[in-house]
């Protein structure tokens, strides 16, 4: 609602800066492609700050979410999702909106592939992001697979889950005993993701109605 109404309209340039910042690092060691141009704003009526947060192009990209819809999932792929997720991590950074949708597969001349993590709007820079902080990252991931593609996609089968866990592990070790936990309990999270999803279906129906 808020976004419709505001658009780019926000109270000061720090969102912009904070989100170039993010970029900049992450670029560094990297966890993505978006390499940074900077950021254009302006003072708008009412005393809000009018803006965009700018960055070159990545050629031969496209969504992880798309990618999936048409490619198996070749173990190559699915490692270099966990290990960039990984980086990201262990240097601290929270990514606020970690789903498919803003995780590119990026197709070099060459052919060969790489992945690249984006949008770090609202991302912040930690010292350290506790095993449980990970761990509900990683649950955002699996949210937006599960409601993104369709129930017979060959990327939801869990020797998939199995292969990205032991990519992702292999580089935070300490953190193993806690995604072991979590795929324990997977089968609860995704009942539980299922009924708020029909939830959700069922409210707009209603407001649609009215």
């Amino acid at each position: 609602i808020f976004g419709g109404v505001f658009g780019c309209r926000f109270l000061s340039p720090k969102r912009f800066l904070n989100e170039l910042a993010v970029t900049e690092k992450a670029q560094k060691m990297g966890v993505t492609a978006l390499r940074p141009v900077g950021v254009a704003y302006r003072k708008a009526s009412w005393g809000v700050v009018q803006g965009v947060w700018l960055s070159r192009r990545v050629k031969g990209a496209v969504s992880l979410h798309e990618w999936m819809l048409s490619n198996s999932p070749a173990p190559q792929v699915v490692a270099a999702v966990a290990i960039g997720i990984a980086k990201m991590h262990h240097h601290g950074i929270y990514h606020s909106d970690l789903t498919i949708q803003n995780i590119l597969v990026v197709r070099s001349p060459d052919s060969s592939l790489t992945v690249s993590v984006i949008d770090f709007d609202k991302a912040m820079m930690k010292t350290f992001l506790t095993p449980e902080t990970c761990i509900r990252q990683l649950r955002r991931l699996d949210r937006s697979l599960l409601k993104w593609l369709p129930e017979d996609s060959q990327w939801r089968r869990p020797m998939v889950r199995l292969r990205f866990a032991a990519a992702y592990c292999r580089q935070i070790p300490e953190i193993r005993p806690f995604v072991k936990a979590y795929f324990r309990q997977f089968k609860r999270f995704k009942r539980r993701y299922r009924m708020g999803w029909v939830f959700q279906s069922l409210l707009g129906q209603s407001m649609r109605r009215r």
